[in-house]
């Protein structure tokens, strides 16, 4: 799909389908402005030349322009696809999200000596690790991390104490195990 399409400002869900008179600038050609909203309209947000944002209001044109939902998320660009009426999908590159994520919500692993060893727990969670040293304690942690996130895309997801840990789960399926063990001792 060619770049013809203009300025469009994102809005709540009711209102994502705009109106011809506010969505195009500057003036597109009738042909333009038929085959985007044809498509159900694969809109490219243009700020002075560079683009903004990307969103496809439906499945079909979110396929077939992947690889600019990936250029923009990548670019830290908002990238989105609707699906349905009230559900918008957002892409999100998953460097930043580790590091967003680490920055903004701490582990907050309590870190004990336990018999010539170490125990680390992370309190709310039913996660915890040992070992003989801290490194191995860590490496034990990031196992428990990485069983946990397993275990709630199987099932927790649907318990209602372990539902509210989606966030985290996309944390550990994005981050390496080094940015774990840095996030289980920030």
């Amino acid at each position: 799909m060619s770049r013809e399409a203009a300025a469009v400002s994102f809005g709540t869900p009711s209102n994502l389908r705009p109106s011809l008179s506010t969505c195009l600038t500057p003036e597109p050609s009738r042909e333009t402005v038929k085959r985007l909203f044809r498509q159900r309209v694969h809109r490219v947000h243009e700020l002075g030349g560079a683009m903004s944002f990307v969103h496809f209001e439906a499945m079909r044109a979110a396929r077939d322009g992947l690889a600019d939902l990936l250029r923009a998320a990548t670019e830290g660009r908002p990238a989105s696809v609707q699906r349905g009426a009230d559900h918008l999908v957002a892409i999100i590159d998953g460097k930043r999200l580790v590091r967003f994520y680490g920055a903004t919500c701490p582990a907050r692993a309590e870190i004990a000596p336990e018999d010539g060893g170490y125990s680390i727990i992370l309190p709310g969670l039913p996660i915890h690790g040992d070992g003989d040293s801290l490194q191995e304690a860590l490496d034990d942690t990031v196992l428990a991390l990485r069983d946990y996130a397993h275990a709630w895309t199987e099932r927790l997801r649907l318990a209602p104490n372990h539902e509210q840990n989606d966030m985290l789960v996309q944390f550990i399926a994005a981050a390496t195990d080094d940015e774990l063990r840095a996030w289980l001792t920030a």
